[in-house]
Order: structure tokens, then sequence, then C-alpha cells
């Protein structure tokens, strides 16, 4: 609660002073186009879109795994290394989060620049970033040395980071202009899932 206090300061000001910038392409779309569709119609339209129901059914199923791990990990640390809920968490905390952090810009610095050579990077970024940290988590998980476990956690939380800007670009992007607060809801995206255990109820 106190980490996200600043958050509502920023917004705060950011609602105050900035002003939404043009978007000449979606705004001309808008202006020339019919009514807003129905909820019904909206969702109808998206799921005529096989690109956009492939992205988000493997956000769907990436996200069982992803849960599953999340409340599960935080006592099989503490079991395994006979550690406290404070230690393991403190540890992951500082070693998961920055890595998570630049794992999300890069993924956004790539995704930009690799989509202007071939549109389907995004996609390969998500690919790349869920299937290439399945090995890591696998040796983190049959780790016997604690430090071992938080210095895979590093590279573990930037592939797995990887397709978070991309993702939600691309589920823009496939939705359209008028369908994208819509699309944003009905797809089901993953939590950035590092080793950061919490204390379990």
């Amino acid at each position: 609660m106190l980490l996200g206090t600043p958050g509502l300061i920023v917004s705060a000001l950011a609602f105050l002073t900035l002003r939404r910038p043009p978007r000449p392409d979606a705004d001309s779309v808008l202006a020339s186009s019919a009514p807003a569709a129905s909820l019904r119609n909206t969702l109808a339209d998206l799921a005529s879109r096989k690109s956009f129901v492939h992205v988000t059914i493997g956000l769907a199923i990436s996200a069982i795994g992803a849960y599953g791990l999340a409340t599960w990990e935080p006592a099989f640390f503490m079991r395994t290394f006979a550690a406290s809920a404070t230690k393991i968490g403190g540890l992951s905390a500082v070693v998961s989060g920055p890595a998570a952090m630049l794992g999300i810009v890069l993924g956004g610095f790539f995704g930009d620049r690799l989509s202007k050579k071939d549109p389907r990077w995004p996609v390969w970024l998500f690919i790349i970033g869920l299937g290439g940290v399945s090995p890591i988590y696998l040796l983190i998980l049959l780790s016997t040395n604690l430090t071992l476990s938080m210095i895979l956690a590093v590279p573990a939380g930037i592939i797995a980071s990887l397709w978070i800007a991309p993702g939600y670009a691309l589920i823009q992007n496939l939705a359209g202009p008028q369908s994208r607060a819509t699309a944003a809801a009905s797809s089901w995206p993953p939590m950035v899932r590092t080793p950061v255990p919490s204390r379990p109820t």
C-alpha cells in the first residue's frame, strides 16, 4: 500500500497537467466510423480474428502455470532451504524485482526495433520468453543451493518478462482502435512470476 501511494500522486499530477497526444490513425478511424458496437458484437468480432484468439489462448494457458507456481513456490523454497518467509521473500524481491523490470524494458525495446523488420517478432518474443525460461526454472527448483537459486532468478526474471511489453502492444494492435478496451479486459495475461515468495496463508 505504501509503494502504491506515489503512483496515486503521479497519476493525479498527470491527469491535471498532461493532455492526450494526437493519434491521427486511430482518431480518424473513430471519427469516420459508425457508433460503438455492443459488447456482444465486439466480442464476436474479436473471436473471429484467429490471431487474437490464438494469442489469448496462449496467455490463458501460461497463466495457469504462472498462478500455480505463485501459489506453491513460497512454501517450496522455505521447506527446501529451511528458511523463514522473511528471508526467502527479502532475497527474492531484491533479486527478481529488478530483473523483471529490466526484462520488461528490454522486451519493449527489442519489440519496437524488431517489429520494424518483421511484424511477427512480438509473438516470437512471447515464445522466447515463456519457452526460454522453462529450463532455468527447472534448474532453480532442482537446486539445493539457495545462492545458486537466487543467481538463476536473475536471467529467469529477465527472460520471463521479455514478452510483457510487446504482448500488451500485440493485443492492442490486433484489436484495433474501437475494441482495445474490450480486448484488454477479455485477454488473460499471466502475471510476472519470478521467485518472489510471500508468506503462505
